[in-house]
């Protein structure tokens, strides 16, 4: 009972370091499963009755892994390892993820709604399945049925933009303010530029253009003779 009080104690010390350390390995781990998906590794989705090798990096676990994750999720799965990563931070920021258990809630909502926007979308790359997995398809499918297409826009719309504030606590009113006050500085930056190009251009047409323009009358004078017109280099006409 001593050991086991003394080992609490002494672990509490670093515990966050030792939540930070677990949650990396396994966002890593997940992500480089889910980098060399094959779907045609052995998996709970997947069987052959021929003893095919396990592709994944990660072993037979990475494929197993990987496979539910493309299952549930569809592309979103990446959105997962994304919210590991964020719930890192939380963690690096605040020391536990008790306090700020709304924004990780929060995260999730905005994966489970991205899931509902690629829902109905295949592509060759992902071997002809749901871009939204069948949580996506699950969710889109009974949206639709209870508030249509319309609505389901709506709702979408609603919830990343609720999610958005309570998970990254960014108003939108502040982001507003700062694309405008980015589209006014490029806008500046983009007139100043233009007027030093033209300064630029008129000092190198003064200095480069101005010699070729004199080096031009002065070859067209010399063919023309006006140089050594009254010379004596040129013999009058009466004198022969």
């Amino acid at each position: 009972m001593r050991i086991g009080l003394y080992l609490k104690s002494r672990l509490a010390v670093y515990q966050r370091e030792l939540y930070v350390v677990v949650m990396s390995a396994l966002s890593l781990f997940l992500a480089v499963s889910l980098w060399s998906y094959n779907p045609y590794d052995p998996s709970w989705f997947y069987y052959s009755s021929q003893q095919a090798p396990v592709t994944n990096w990660c072993g037979v676990v990475g494929a197993q892994s990987a496979a539910v994750l493309w299952y549930l999720f569809g592309l979103c799965a990446w959105l997962v390892v994304g919210i590991l990563s964020f719930s890192i931070w939380l963690l690096v920021q605040y020391g536990s993820l008790v306090r700020c258990w709304e924004r990780i809630v929060a995260a999730c909502c905005i994966v489970a709604v991205f899931t509902v926007v690629f829902s109905g979308h295949s592509s060759a790359w992902l071997y002809g399945r749901d871009l939204g997995g069948s949580l996506g398809l699950l969710c889109s499918t009974y949206l639709h049925l209870v508030v249509g297409a319309v609505g389901t826009g709506i709702v979408v719309t609603m919830v990343v933009v609720l999610g958005s504030i309570i998970a990254f606590r960014v108003s939108h009113q502040r982001v507003w303010v700062a694309w405008r006050t980015l589209c006014a500085s490029t806008h500046a930056f983009y007139t100043a530029s233009m007027h030093v190009g033209v300064r630029v251009m008129h000092r190198l047409k003064c200095c480069l253009w101005a010699p070729v323009v004199a080096i031009n009358h002065g070859v067209r004078a010399l063919l023309n003779g006006d140089w050594y017109r009254h010379t004596t280099l040129i013999v009058p006409a009466d004198e022969h």
